[in-house]
């Protein structure tokens, strides 16, 4: 898993030095479908540097719902492929590599634990 936020990290980096950065407005919150609760994305829309308009729907849903409709966000995008843009909140962008390495930590930790007892109880016998 650590290995996965090395890389995670790398290609969210060489996004965000590529990016553009504008403004947004939150014109809906969309239910999410990939859970069975009652949270919800960002439908967001944004003037991307060709001069059109461009919607997506944030890939970080939640309840209660972080952005309400009207309010203004920013809204990092790639000028060659602009659907593939992103919330600039911390968790929209870092979250999954923050989940993966907290995650990646513990087992790391707990491997490193089962190696140092082993090698203790071999030196006792």
């Amino acid at each position: 898993m650590l290995v996965l936020v090395y890389f995670l990290t790398l290609k969210t980096q060489a996004f965000l030095d590529n990016a553009y950065v504008t403004k947004g407005e939150v014109i809906e919150l969309i239910e999410s479908s990939s859970s069975d609760s009652n949270a919800v994305a960002p439908l967001v829309t944004f003037l991307n540097d060709k001069g059109q308009y461009t919607e997506f729907v944030s890939s970080h849903a939640s309840y209660p719902p972080a952005y309400e409709v009207g309010e203004l966000v920013d809204v990092y995008y790639l000028p060659e492929k602009p659907d593939s843009a992103k919330v600039g909140d911390f968790f929209s962008i870092w979250g999954l590599h923050l989940i993966f390495g907290i995650l990646g930590c513990v087992f790391f930790s707990v491997g490193v634990l089962f190696i140092l007892v082993g090698y203790v109880n071999s030196k006792k016998t």
